[in-house]
């Protein structure tokens, strides 16, 4: 955990923090960060007292049911009517379920609790949402054959070029990165083609950005462990240049 890593009068105002605004928090979440850090050795005596402090405040009653704990942690997570009304799926040609976070958290009794450790939570795979739309042939075999290069430099240029003629032609080329799966490149692929693609001068509503979300927002929230170099200093890169163009 992050908090680990600060001084022990940093991580102890941390934990006093918590204890005092836990009404804002989810209460069995900040119950597993005070019993992780009363698991470490050698803690410092005033983050040990904080981390008692906030464990008593927000423990649990006995009667408590797993169920309904897991009940409070998705009414927290719960986004508001309001803005689940107002946020429809923005790119539906992705592979990504509408709830992709896991709500349930480490441990679900009341041993796992006195025993927590961090855990890489498998994601599945779900099909892309189906999206209506006709594509000529033509176009179909040049996808095919650029899918069949994926892990060339030649299919950044060729996929491209065949998203410029496409959005020419028809004015919308996010059909053309549905059909290839441009999220399934590799991460060097995927940080030249974030450059390559943005360059072109196709009539979509911020194309820009929706390049970035099909190409990096798959694999992001799929991996199972932390982004490459590669990955990450392109997506910060590319970021830059889009704020620097609002």
């Amino acid at each position: 955990m992050y908090i680990e890593t600060l001084p022990s009068p940093i991580q102890s105002r941390i934990l006093s923090f918590l204890r005092s605004d836990r009404h804002r928090f989810c209460h069995r979440r900040l119950r597993c960060l005070a019993i992780h850090i009363l698991n470490r050795t050698g803690l410092d005596f005033w983050v040990n007292r904080a981390a008692h402090d906030l464990l008593e405040s927000i423990s649990t009653p006995a009667s408590s049911t797993p169920q309904e704990l897991d009940q409070s942690v998705k009414q927290f997570d719960a986004l508001p009517q309001w803005l689940r009304i107002a946020t429809p799926p923005f790119l539906p040609w992705l592979p990504l379920s509408p709830s992709h976070s896991v709500p349930t958290p480490i441990g679900t009794d009341e041993e796992d609790m006195m025993d927590v450790e961090e855990e890489t939570h498998s994601i599945e795979r779900v099909k892309p949402i189906e999206v209506s739309f006709t594509m000529d042939p033509e176009t179909r075999a040049r996808a095919s054959d650029l899918k069949a290069e994926m892990d060339s430099i030649s299919f950044v240029d060729g996929l491209g070029q065949l998203c410029f003629d496409y959005a020419r032609a028809r004015g919308e080329p996010l059909d053309v990165l549905d059909l290839v799966e441009v999220w399934e490149a590799d991460d060097e692929i995927a940080s030249v083609l974030l450059s390559r693609l943005s360059d072109l001068n196709v009539e979509c509503a911020a194309w820009p950005t929706r390049v970035l979300c099909s190409v990096v927002l798959p694999k992001l929230l799929v991996l199972e462990r932390p982004a490459s170099r590669v990955l990450a200093t392109a997506v910060i890169d590319y970021c830059k240049v889009l704020y620097a163009l609002e």
